[in-house]
């Protein structure tokens, strides 16, 4: 899993943030002394994606993935007002 290499080049990658998420990012930045913001959002991305990868190989991710397939049935059946049987959203 690990850390990228130091002579992988990084490239631009432009995403949409909120707000609040940028300035949760500056915040950060600034309480763990690092003078770039966009540094320390790539960090995040990093250390989120080292997570991501860990939830995947544990079994963890398509068990969350299951989980939350059945919450949306449940959710859906829920707003139709249809009876919801257990048995067989686990399907």
């Amino acid at each position: 899993m690990g850390r990228k290499k130091l002579d992988e080049t990084r490239v631009s990658f432009t995403t949409m943030l909120y707000p609040s998420t940028i300035e949760e990012i500056k915040r950060l930045s600034k309480k763990v002394g690092t003078h770039s913001p966009s540094l320390m959002a790539s960090n995040l991305i990093d250390m989120g994606l080292d997570d991501a990868k860990k939830l995947e190989n544990s079994g963890f991710l398509k068990a969350f993935l299951m989980g939350k397939e059945i919450f949306n049935n449940i959710k859906t059946k829920i707003l139709k007002g249809e009876q919801i049987d257990i048995e067989d959203m686990i399907k």
